[in-house]
This record gives structure tokens, C-alpha cells and sequence, in this order.
């Protein structure tokens, strides 16, 4: 994109829900220095990527990743009066955990039985 943004999306695929896609505007310079932290604007959108609702902006950690297989992530959304914040972990293989991931969740006191699998086989990057 220009002006130094760049866009993102996002798609949650589950059976028991509708799907949800996700954009994400990131300011490429709150990158720089190999920062993993940093505020996207996100809104819902539909499959297409278009979306008549506003922009909010979403606190984003990336606790640990390697580039390649997997991310911890740490989200945090202001909701009307209250912040909603949410642990992720992405993984491009289905129902593969990376080892690196467990011992990062116990170094932030989390369990992995504790978190949700969001996974659809069959999305995996080529």
C-alpha cells in the first residue's frame, strides 16, 4: 500500500461459526528495528475484502515467531468500555504444534490445553 502501510488479512475458519475475515492497516515504520509490537486498524470485511463499518484500532504483541512456522501472538481491542485481550497461537500446519511454542506459553504462565484450536485442514500455504 502506500504511505508506508501495508494490509492484512485475516481469515478464521471454523465449522460451528460463520466465517470471519479481518483487515488489518499497519504502519510499516512502527516495524522497524525488529519491534514486535505495534497498533493496527482492523475492521470486519466480507470474503471480497470490502466493508462499510469503521476502522479501531487493535494493540498487537508478537510474543515469539520464527518467520516461517509459527507466531505467539498477544491482541488486545477496545470494546465499548471495555478491552477484550486474546492469546494466539499461528501455525501454518494443521494440528502441528511447533516444540518452541510450549515453553514460551510456560514462561507466560499459559497452558496449551487452556486454548481454543480454530483450524480447518486444507489452508495450509503452498
Amino acid at each position: 500500500m502506500e504511505n508506508g502501510n501495508a494490509r492484512e488479512f485475516h481469515t478464521q475458519l471454523d465449522e460451528s461459526e460463520p466465517h470471519l475475515y479481518v483487515e488489518y492497516i499497519i504502519n510499516l515504520n512502527e516495524l522497524q528495528n525488529g519491534v514486535g509490537k505495534y497498533i493496527a486498524q482492523t475492521r470486519t470485511v466480507d470474503k471480497e475484502g470490502h466493508s462499510e463499518l469503521p476502522y479501531y484500532p487493535t494493540r498487537i504483541t508478537v510474543i515469539d515467531t520464527d518467520y516461517s512456522n509459527y507466531s505467539v501472538e498477544y491482541k488486545c481491542v477496545k470494546l465499548l468500555k471495555d478491552v477484550s485481550c486474546v492469546y494466539f497461537i499461528l501455525s501454518r500446519k494443521p494440528y502441528v504444534l511447533d516444540p518452541n511454542v510450549e515453553p514460551i506459553l510456560n514462561k507466560l504462565k499459559l497452558k496449551l490445553q487452556d486454548f481454543t484450536l480454530l483450524n480447518k485442514p486444507g489452508c495450509e500455504v503452498a
